[in-house]
């Protein structure tokens, strides 16, 4: 068995975690987005999400790689709320209706 028969099956795990941190970091983030607004959650988040490439060039075996990844899905659900609720903010300042642009 080849070694890199071995460690193509870790892509499963490094989804695995990075799914469940985002699920688990939604509720933190939610409190965060509503006690501080947008902006003070998409910035710990971008700061976050900026050390990631860093962070992995520094694991040297994929067993490190596991928190990394987790660290991504963490910030990464903070930043998808912010940039949620910035679309929501723009289309309801702009007009009743909004206009996405596949349609």
């Amino acid at each position: 068995m080849s070694r890199t028969w071995r460690l193509g099956h870790l892509g499963g795990y490094f989804n695995a975690v990075s799914s469940a941190a985002t699920l688990i970091a939604y509720a933190p983030w939610t409190y965060i987005k509503r006690k501080y607004g947008t902006r003070w959650t998409l910035v710990p988040s971008v700061l976050g999400v900026a050390l990631y490439p860093a962070l992995l060039s520094l694991a040297r075996s994929p067993a490190a790689v596991l928190p990394v990844v987790a660290l991504n899905g963490l910030v990464g659900s903070g930043i998808n709320l912010a940039f949620f609720d910035a679309l929501l903010d723009t289309c309801r300042r702009t007009s009743s209706r909004c206009m996405w642009p596949s349609t």
